[in-house]
């Protein structure tokens, strides 16, 4: 468990580790993050960019004897800034791309001394057609220009990665990359979200989030159906006078489950069709909703799941069946 710094750490081991060494596999993804109580579909994608300008050391009462790395830095500055404001990629839904300063620091960054080194940590924001490579590679292209005018300037860049430890003790580094993700409107996933708060008489509507979530790990990387619903507004998000509606918390409360009960009516052959990973199916299989990596009381449980009632399900009737059928017809199993 880990809080938004840790760029998408928990949810990465959730969905890459611990689901397949659980046999779990996920078809679906609803988010809680804020939406207002509109269905969402997507985001832009985000890569935070690292720039190191260098320069040389010397006595702040002689300046002239060093280079000043902040003072090369403000023509990285001005330059960024000249070519975002021309340079920009739009999608039709989440908007244009964009880049945000957010981070400027210096060594030695103390008195009397001209720094020898200037950090600045940008925050580039990706339409699904773009990459942090394109992005890391738009931001050399300025440096090698600004070297080519000034050979005292120098400059590196890189994407960022900083090492976050959880509460357990375990240390790791990802690079703060979040891909940019759209889901069409008209998608069955969202159409049978969208049905199920019709079914209780709540208004339908879409939306876009401005920030990044960790869907962009779900759907971005690994292309699984994924909306967001939630009571929360994201306009309060993130700033002193974050809040929740209680009214929007009632109504959220019973449009989950009305979304739920309406995705779970979706076949494992609509699933495959949303591009869904249902994890060594044969396509032969599909219609019978069999899955490779579950034993045969879990396959036994997806085909009779719609006779129980209620939300429990009736695990000693499946499992019963599925020793008969290991008995009797010797079948043979992982």
């Amino acid at each position: 468990v880990m809080e938004e710094p840790a760029e998408q750490i928990g949810i990465i081991g959730l969905i890459d580790n611990e689901f397949p060494k659980r046999g779990l596999h996920v078809d679906g993804v609803v988010s809680c993050e804020a939406t207002a109580l509109k269905i969402y579909c997507g985001h832009r994608g985000r890569v935070e960019i690292n720039v190191e300008v260098a320069g040389v050391t010397s006595h702040g009462a002689s300046p002239w004897l060093g280079i000043n790395a902040v003072n090369k830095a403000t023509k990285l500055i001005d330059a960024v800034e000249a070519y975002y404001a021309e340079h920009y990629q739009v999608d039709e839904k989440l908007g244009k791309s964009s880049i945000a300063l957010t981070v400027i620091n210096c060594t030695p960054g103390t008195m009397c001394i001209v720094p020898d080194r200037c950090n600045i940590t940008y925050d580039r924001r990706l339409v699904p057609t773009e990459t942090p490579a394109d992005a890391i590679a738009e931001i050399q292209a300025i440096i090698d220009r600004l070297s080519a005018e000034d050979p005292d300037f120098h400059a590196t860049v890189k994407v960022s990665a900083v090492p976050r430890t959880t509460y357990t003790g375990i240390t790791e580094t990802k690079p703060n990359i979040k891909e940019g993700w759209r889901i069409a409107e008209d998608h069955p996933f969202v159409a049978a979200a969208s049905n199920g708060l019709r079914s209780i008489g709540e208004p339908v509507s879409y939306g876009y989030w401005d920030f990044g979530t960790d869907l962009a790990m779900v759907s971005g990387r690994h292309h699984i159906a994924s909306i967001g619903y939630s009571p929360m507004q994201e306009y309060y998000c993130h700033r002193p006078v974050d809040k929740c509606r209680i009214d929007f918390m009632e109504r959220a409360l019973v449009g989950n489950i009305a979304i739920f009960q309406e995705l779970t009516k979706l076949s494992a052959v609509e699933i495959n069709r949303l591009g869904v990973r249902l994890s060594f199916v044969p396509e032969d299989r599909l219609g019978m909703g069999l899955v490779g990596s579950m034993g045969m009381t879990g396959n036994m449980m997806l085909r009779s799941w719609r006779k129980g009632k209620g939300a429990f399900l009736n695990r000693k009737d499946p499992e019963a069946l599925a020793q008969r059928i290991w008995q009797e017809l010797e079948v043979v199993t992982p």
